[in-house]
C-alpha cells in the first residue's frame, strides 16, 4: 500500500491506489491532497466519492446511486448528507486520502486537454469484483458541473471491452434516433491503459421507463447494424470451450434455423443499471461494450427481463432462466416475434450468455454468474427434452 493512501481499514482494494495513481498522479512530498469516501468500505469499495469537495461529492452521490426503491433512496440521502457534513468527520474509517502531483500524462490531465478546460475527479464507480470489472470516472469542472465520463480497461479483457465500446459508439451514434446515447469525445491507449471518454448524458427523470418505450428502444438498437459492423459468429462457433460441450446440439439446431429469424444488432447488456428515462420521455442507454451485429431481434428484451428478475431478488438464477424460456413468447410478442421463433431466440440468447461468462473467465473470478452449469444449462436442457 502506498504511504499516500491512508484508510482505517486492514486491507485496501488494490485497484484503488492503481486507479488514483494513473488518474491523479503519483505521490510527492508537496502534492495536492484528495479525499474520497469509499462506499461501502475501503477494503471493498463499489464507489469512491469526492469528500474534500463537499458539494461536488454530494452531487456525484445523488447521480451515482440509484433511487429505484425506498432502501436505495434512503441510502442515497444518507450518503449525500454525509458528504455535505464532511465525510472525514462523519465516517473517518471509510475515507481514502491520496497525495498526488498531477502530471501531463495522467488520465485527468489528458481529459482536461481533450475537453479544453480543467477537470476534477469527483466520483469513481468500481462495481463488484468480477472478471470484467473496470473503473468508470466522473469528472466535473471547478463548479461541480459534469464535464466528461471515462472508462478504463486495465487488462486484456477490459481493454478489449473498452475499445469495443468506442467502436460501437462511433457506429451507433449517427445511426440511432429516438434514444439518448453517450457522445464519444475520444480515447485510446494512454500509458498502457485503454481509455474511453464520453460527454455527460441528459438528466434522468424520476419516472421509470415505460415498457412500450423499452420495446421501441430494443427495436431501434436492432436496426443499428451498419455496413461496417462485423457479423457475429454462429452459435456453434461460440460453444467450443470444453465447459460448453453440452450445448453443441442446441447450438447446431438453432444455427440451422437462424435464417428464419430477424437478425440485427443488440446492445448486449441492456438492464436497469445501464438504462434510464430522460425528462423528454426517451430512453437513455449507456455501456455499449457488448454491442454486436448478427443477433436475433428480442435478445436485448430477454436480457433486460432476466436481469430484472434476478437483481430485484424476485427469483434465483436457475428459476429465472427457466421462467425466461417458458415466458419467451409473451415477452417477445410485442416485437412481433411468433411463438416458434421466440423459442429459437431464447435458446440463442442463453447459449450466447453462457459462452460470454465462460470466455470472460467469470467462473475463475468467483462471480456467481460464472456457474453456468447450475443455472443456464438446466433451462436449456429443458428445451431439448421437450423437443
Amino acid at each position: 500500500m502506498r504511504r499516500s493512501v491512508l484508510a482505517r481499514a486492514v486491507d485496501l482494494d488494490p485497484m484503488v491506489p492503481w486507479l488514483l495513481s494513473i488518474t491523479l498522479g503519483d505521490e510527492v512530498p508537496d502534492g495536492v491532497v484528495h479525499r474520497f469516501l469509499a462506499v461501502p468500505a475501503a477494503a471493498s469499495p463499489r464507489l469512491l466519492l469526492r469528500s474534500d469537495r463537499h458539494r461536488a461529492g454530494a452531487r456525484a452521490a445523488w447521480r451515482q446511486v440509484s433511487s429505484t426503491s425506498w432502501r436505495s433512496s434512503v441510502r442515497r440521502a444518507a450518503l449525500t448528507g454525509a458528504l455535505l457534513a464532511g465525510a472525514a468527520r462523519v465516517a473517518p474509517g471509510r475515507v481514502v486520502t491520496w497525495r498526488a502531483s498531477p502530471g501531463p500524462e495522467t488520465v485527468a490531465a489528458r481529459i482536461a486537454d481533450l475537453v479544453g478546460r480543467p477537470v476534477e475527479l469527483v466520483a469513481v464507480s468500481l462495481g463488484p469484483v468480477r472478471a470484467n470489472r473496470k473503473p468508470v470516472l466522473q469528472l466535473a469542472d471547478r463548479h461541480g458541473r459534469d464535464v466528461a465520463w471515462a472508462k478504463l480497461g486495465r487488462d486484456p479483457l477490459t481493454a478489449r471491452l473498452v475499445e469495443r465500446e468506442r467502436v460501437a459508439l462511433a457506429e451507433v451514434g449517427p445511426a440511432l434516433g429516438g434514444v439518448h446515447v453517450p457522445r464519444l469525445l475520444g480515447g485510446g491507449s494512454w500509458g498502457g491503459v485503454q481509455v474511453l471518454v464520453t460527454a455527460p448524458l441528459p438528466a434522468r427523470s424520476s419516472r421509470a421507463l415505460a415498457r412500450a418505450t423499452l420495446v421501441e428502444t430494443v427495436r431501434a438498437v436492432h436496426g443499428t447494424a451498419g455496413s461496417t459492423a462485423q457479423v457475429a459468429p454462429r452459435l456453434g462457433d461460440l460453444v467450443r470451450h470444453p465447459r460448453l460441450a453440452d450445448l453443441a446440439q442446441l447450438a447446431a439446431r438453432v444455427d440451422g434455423t437462424r435464417h428464419q429469424l430477424r437478425l440485427g444488432a443488440w446492445h448486449g447488456d441492456l438492464h436497469a443499471g445501464n438504462l434510464g428515462a430522460a425528462r423528454d420521455g426517451r430512453a437513455i442507454l449507456w455501456d455499449w461494450e457488448r454491442w454486436e451485429a448478427g443477433v436475433p431481434l428480442g435478445a436485448d428484451l430477454l436480457h433486460h427481463d432476466l436481469q430484472s428478475w434476478v437483481v430485484a431478488g424476485r427469483m434465483p438464477r436457475a428459476a429465472a432462466a427457466e421462467a425466461l424460456v417458458r415466458r419467451a413468447p409473451e415477452i417477445l410478442g410485442p416485437l412481433g416475434v411468433g411463438a416458434a421463433a421466440a423459442e429459437r431466440v431464447v435458446v440463442d440468447y442463453l447459449v450466447r450468455l453462457a459462452a460470454r461468462y465462460v470466455e470472460d473467465r467469470q467462473p475463475e473470478s468467483g462471480a456467481a454468474v460464472g456457474a453456468v452449469e447450475q443455472w443456464i444449462f438446466p433451462a436449456l436442457r429443458g428445451v431439448l427434452s421437450e423437443r
